[in-house]
């Protein structure tokens, strides 16, 4: 049962100010400018934190610095996440006209705390803002004895922080000497957490607005400079700041950083999922509401793509009726890629490619009954284009030089320049063609491609000068995307606004689909297996960010390669991991030579759920080993659970049924999905041996019965959640009924289990040609399956009592 955090008391003991309820409790120590974190049993978790103040000339002020501080109690008052007691300390270093407010958030009954750092300035010259840290435990002046402490040693601690980095960005382990973040100038990140593999403590940390200031966190463990034992250690650089660009605050205003969310009470899920739920409150994020499938093809290292190589693709997914519009995250789109324009941002197809253009293209998938979707880069232009000859004031200037910037793709090489999304002119552009991909050419989708702008203004914050001076790279950054959700909204027919290559934080809010797992491009799969788009760097970066999906928006997978040469049992990890994602799922495979062996196992994954499986050992491990996704239909309620093994060798894995939320005095069924086979019954908790190396087994878990029941299909992933509409036990005729309604026509198997006491004693069928087998404990029933509805009845006699 969840503790409830109870009723706040607020009380001063000498310089110290006491917030405390039962699940946390918050020092802070006037006479010293710094605060503890303290959790329910006295142990304090967030030692000496203090708040930095970094100005343009090089001057530092922290609240460590002496001066005056005092704290504030206000009535208490009410925002979007409930009722809370607002507390301000506040600190002016001697000789500076600048004060620091800490405002702090207690909400009564609630786990978590809100800080927000004011900075004003009492002097009567400006001031120039650098840096705020809203929170900073790192040592000051080659002092200090601050840090986050969870227990156990920090070589136990694993972290994730969610960078916007070319890779993939996953969980982390501690060390001694680990920087994260370090140089504090290029790699935005907006939450993060801290867990310790050892006490099981978790810290969960995140700004909670994403509207004005870029931010980051520093994270670091230095074990030399600290006393003890190790395990008596904690990590001790931990900042979150935001970089202000060198803002100019005149006397008496004061300026703002973002609420930061911090939450050590919960687990690190509970915790992370709740900053998640925060997040889509405040920013109310735009929701797709569905997921669905397609193919994608874009421009390679071994091939281009080009009209004939579509129309191939679109004639194969006919013919192996992977398409079927009437079934929700069905294959329903074809995408357009990277690599069909003439040059970056003309919106002129290339003709050797393209010869009849790209609303050809677009009628022709719309002709077999599919949706048409194309990427696009709405920010940048090549650096030799003709607009940016004719029209030089549509774009970011350099502030040095005055003219306009340009900066280098990874990946590709090639220059371009970046469009000012705050001239009217370089608005009036993105508009025109934006409304010509949807409107003139017919896509259903738009993929904006983001990469300009999130290593261009975004990475080199002071070196670009926008048309609209007063912005910041973040209001900038948000002002493009909120321009292409105008053009969206202002358009009749129904269109899908997804983005890549984004910085995640800031897209909050603004595109429905988010690519998370595979980094800047790239085929999941096409990588080795260590390599940033082999399966096991994606698994972990989509593990770590398993929270905000569905929250914050809706994840995509990726774009997903299992045809040979890649072997069978990492096409198996790859499929099992997308079609348990919960996210929209592309497929990048030339179908025309795609092996009928893969492409029924790729058929498996279709539809799409829309569910994601959640790791039981999240932030255990980089690479978590068990998956849950518990499953509820009309007729029953049951567990599809994962089990991979992400090691070179041989490997053993064992787990509760409490760690699947499942009755551990029960017995229950388990079926492997991919070997076809019935593994037993288990209790309490499951155990396999000698999983082979890089493997997986995709377990259906369903209470035992008494009488027959359905063990499992081979249709779908889900084993039943899609592919049957009922099951289950007729008493009256000793009978059990199966209603299916298979999403595609193939040959098709259920496995019926038949407890000790019956045996089959005959089968009725409508609706399909069939054969059955019995093999002790079950009963197989295979059919030739259509779309269209098919029943059985199987009926049962008792052999004993």
């Amino acid at each position: 049962m969840k503790e409830e955090a109870g009723d706040l008391a607020i009380s001063r003991q000498g310089s110290q100010v006491i917030t405390k309820n039962n699940l946390f409790q918050i020092n802070f120590d006037l006479s010293k400018g710094t605060w503890n974190y303290i959790d329910k049993t006295g142990y304090s978790i967030i030692r000496d934190a203090y708040t930095k103040i970094i100005l343009r000339d090089g001057t530092v002020l922290t609240t460590l610095d002496p001066g005056e501080s005092e704290f504030i109690t206000s009535p208490t008052t009410e925002d979007e996440f409930g009722v809370y007691q607002p507390i301000t300390f506040s600190h002016q270093p001697k000789g500076h006209g600048v004060q620091t407010h800490l405002y702090l958030k207690c909400y009564p009954r609630k786990p978590h705390v809100v800080l927000t750092v004011g900075v004003k300035n009492t002097h009567e010259a400006p001031i120039t803002l650098e840096q705020i840290s809203t929170i900073d435990v790192s040592p000051h002046n080659g002092k200090g004895k601050g840090g986050v402490y969870l227990g156990g040693a920090p070589s136990g601690y694993h972290t994730f922080l969610d960078m916007n980095t070319p890779t993939t960005s996953g969980l982390k382990e501690i060390h001694d000497g680990f920087r994260i973040n370090e140089d504090a100038s290029t790699t935005s990140c907006y939450n993060g957490v801290l867990y310790d593999t050892e006490s099981k403590r978790s810290l969960v940390f995140g700004f909670l607005s994403f509207q004005k200031w870029w931010s980051a966190v520093q994270m670091g463990y230095d074990g030399g400079v600290q006393r003890g034992k190790e395990e008596n250690h904690g990590v001790n650089h931990w900042t979150l700041y935001h970089k202000c660009e060198n803002h100019i605050c005149r006397q008496g205003e004061e300026v703002y950083a973002e609420p930061v969310y911090l939450n050590f009470a919960h687990q690190g899920w509970e915790a992370y999922n709740q900053y998640a739920e925060m997040v889509r409150h405040r920013v109310k994020p735009k929701s797709l509401n569905r997921v669905f499938s397609g193919w994608c093809a874009q421009d390679s290292e071994d091939e281009t793509i080009n009209a004939a190589q579509i129309s191939k693709q679109i004639e194969q997914i006919i013919k192996n009726r992977l398409s079927d519009p009437s079934i929700p995250g069905g294959f329903e789109y074809v995408q357009i890629g990277k690599g069909w324009e003439a040059s970056i941002g003309s919106y002129q197809a290339d003709v050797q490619k393209f010869p009849s253009g790209m609303k050809s293209v677009a009628d022709q998938i719309h002709a077999k009954g599919l949706k048409a979707g194309i990427r696009f880069a709405p920010f940048c232009v090549e650096a030799n284009s003709e607009l940016l000859q004719a029209h030089p004031e549509y774009f970011l200037k350099e502030r040095a030089k005055k003219e306009p910037a340009s900066i280098v793709l990874p990946e590709d090489g090639r220059e371009v320049a970046l469009l000012d999304v705050s001239q009217p002119g370089a608005q009036a552009h993105i508009r025109e063609n934006t409304r010509k991909l949807i409107d003139e050419w017919g896509y259903d989708l738009v993929k904006a491609d983001l990469l300009a702008y999130a290593i261009g203004p975004l990475t080199e914050l002071n070196n670009f000068v926008a048309h609209n001076a007063s912005l910041t790279a973040v209001e900038l950054y948000r002002l493009g995307a909120q321009l292409l959700n105008q053009i969206i909204d202002e358009n009749e027919k129904e269109v899908v606004l997804a983005a890549c290559n984004t910085c995640r934080g800031l897209s909050i809010g603004d595109f429905v689909l988010n690519e998370t797992a595979s980094g800047y491009g790239g085929h999941i799969g096409t990588g080795g297996w260590e390599s940033p788009q082999g399966l096991k760097p994606i698994v972990n970066a989509h593990a770590a960010h398993l929270p905000m999906y569905g929250n914050a928006w809706t994840n995509e997978f990726g774009t997903l390669t299992i045809n040979e040469p890649l072997p069978l049992n990492e096409a198996l990890i790859a499929l099992t991991m997308a079609g348990l994602s919960g996210g929209v799922v592309t497929c990048s495979d030339d179908f025309t030579a795609l092996k009928s062996e893969r492409a029924e196992l790729l058929a498996k994954i279709f539809p799409l759920i829309g569910d994601a499986a959640r790791p039981v050992d999240l932030y255990e491990s980089k690479f978590p080993k068990i998956w849950n996704l518990p499953v509820t239909s009309p007729y029953e309620s049951y567990n599809i659970v994962a089990v991979f093994n992400w090691t070179d060798i041989k490997a053993d894995v064992d787990f509760t049924l409490e760690s699947l939320g499942l009755n551990r005095s029960r017995y229950y069924l388990v079926h492997d999905f991919w070997n076809r086979e019935f593994l037993g019954n288990v209790r309490e908790r499951v155990t396999l041996f000698d999983l082979p190396s890089r493997s997986v087994k995709l377990l259906c878990l369903r209470a035992e019965q008494n009488v027959p029941q359905l063990l499992a299909t081979d249709i779908h992933l889900t084993q039943g959640a899609v592919d049957v509409l009922s099951a289950g036990w007729d008493k009256r005729s000793q009978s059990f009924l199966v209603a299916c309604k298979p999403p595609r026509r193939s040959k098709a198997t259920l496995f019926i289990h038949v407890p000790q006491g019956y045996a089959p004693a005959g089968i009725a069928c409508y609706g399909a040609d069939y054969h059955f087998r019995w093999d002790r404990q079950i009963y197989e029933i295979e059919f030739n399956s259509s779309t269209a509805l098919v029943q059985f009845s199987v009926q049962f006699a008792k052999t004993s009592g």
